[in-house]
């Protein structure tokens, strides 16, 4: 369960991360 947990937190850090070069590539543009 800690190791679902762990990756799940990892997957949404992963997100946070996308989003957030997005936000920026938009900002660039």
């Amino acid at each position: 369960m800690a190791d679902f947990c762990k990756q799940m937190r990892n997957e949404t850090r992963k997100l946070h991360t996308l989003s957030d070069s997005l936000v920026n590539a938009k900002f660039a543009i």
